[in-house]
């Protein structure tokens, strides 16, 4: 059974590396040496303002003029939670890719 569970995770990894291409931030300006990051994973400011507005406006359907303190809200839990899966997924592709050792606590 064990050997069998080895060749399944090499399988798995060698599908992932092979899988696995490196994301770069795509210019969306025809000004030379400006770059604008994903509005789903950036980390500035203007980025954070797009994609708020993009989940108010295109997730939930509510006009900025319309929105209620739930709907900001709302917006704003999404826009944290593109960011922190983006981290998550990127923290297991390289847990597996490298062979990692994975340590579970239950109390």
């Amino acid at each position: 059974m064990k050997k069998q569970s080895n060749q399944f995770k090499n399988a798995f990894r060698k599908k992932l590396a092979s899988e696995l291409q490196p994301v770069k931030a795509v210019p969306r300006t025809v000004h030379p040496g400006v770059v604008v990051e994903d509005d789903r994973t950036g980390m500035d400011i203007e980025t954070w303002k797009r994609a708020f507005e993009d989940h108010l406006n295109y997730i939930q359907g509510v006009a900025d003029w319309y929105a209620s303190p739930y709907d900001r809200y709302r917006a704003l839990a999404f826009a944290v939670r593109d960011r922190l899966v983006h981290r998550w997924i990127k923290s297991v592709e390289t847990t597996l890719r490298e062979d990692a050792k994975i340590v579970f606590y239950f109390y």
